[in-house]
């Protein structure tokens, strides 16, 4: 149970930080988490292959769906 925490605050904290530079990673998905191995194991945020800046409206067409369908919010599959 603690070590699920931890691999979940260290990608909330990854995210965070992201957020914090103005990044949108966009397909968060259990395949784009590394976990590093040894007694220092970390959980690795990967891909941002279609991370967007905090404006991401002017460069993503509209209606087009970004992300992983398994893993996106309804909201986001509805296009809202």
């Amino acid at each position: 149970e603690d070590a699920c925490l931890r691999i979940v605050r260290q990608v909330a904290e990854a995210i965070d930080h992201a957020h914090k530079q103005g990044v949108l990673h966009r397909d968060i998905k259990p395949s784009n988490i590394f976990l590093t191995s040894g007694a220092a194991c970390r959980a690795v945020l990967l891909d941002f292959g279609l991370a967007g800046s905090g404006s991401a409206g002017q460069i993503t067409r509209t209606g087009a769906q970004l992300g992983s369908l398994h893993y996106m919010a309804p909201e986001q599959v509805r296009s809202e």
